[in-house]
C-alpha cells in the first residue's frame, strides 16, 4: 500500500506481507459475510420468523428484510 506525500514522494504505508495479510483477511471476512448472508436467505425461503433468524446469524432484522427483496 503506497501513499503520496505532500512533496510528491511516495510511501510504503506497509510491507508487501503486511499488504497480503491484509487482503487475506478483507478476503476471507467478505467469504464469511455471503455465507451468513445465504445462510439467512435460505432460512427465509423455509418461512422461518426473521428473529429466530437474526439471533442465529447475528443480521438485524432490518438487514434481513432487505434480503428478502432480492
Amino acid at each position: 500500500m503506497l501513499r503520496f506525500n505532500e512533496d510528491g514522494t511516495i510511501t510504503n504505508l506497509m510491507t508487501p506481507e503486511e499488504e497480503n495479510a491484509l487482503m487475506e483477511r478483507i478476503i476471507r471476512r467478505n467469504a464469511y459475510e455471503d455465507g451468513v448472508k445465504t445462510t439467512a436467505i435460505s432460512m427465509i425461503k423455509e418461512k422461518i420468523p426473521l428473529e429466530i433468524i437474526s439471533k442465529v446469524t447475528k443480521l438485524s432484522v432490518k438487514e434481513l428484510k432487505k434480503l428478502t427483496v432480492r
